[in-house]
């Protein structure tokens, strides 16, 4: 028997107790991940297509807050159709 999961533009995920509880939304590019309870808030920005092994926070980077504003949109979106 094989799995076979509609094709998605992006990807809504959280991670458990080994890493801090976090939501994440990831696109063909982009992966964001916003950490659950952090005060202030903990955001991580990677490109995917230059950075696969995300070792490159983009997050505080100006050249992409556009892009980091739209997917942190888009997780609250997301946190929302789930509720």
């Amino acid at each position: 028997m094989t799995f076979s999961a509609p094709e998605r533009d992006d990807l809504p995920a959280r991670d458990g107790p080994v890493i801090p509880p976090s939501e994440c939304v990831r696109t063909r590019r982009w992966k964001y991940i916003h950490y659950l309870g952090a005060d202030p808030a903990v955001e991580q920005l990677f490109d995917l297509e230059s950075d696969p092994l995300e070792e490159h926070d983009l997050s505080a980077d100006a050249a992409h807050a556009e892009t980091l504003a739209q997917l942190r949109a888009r997780c609250t979106e997301l946190r929302a159709e789930a509720r």
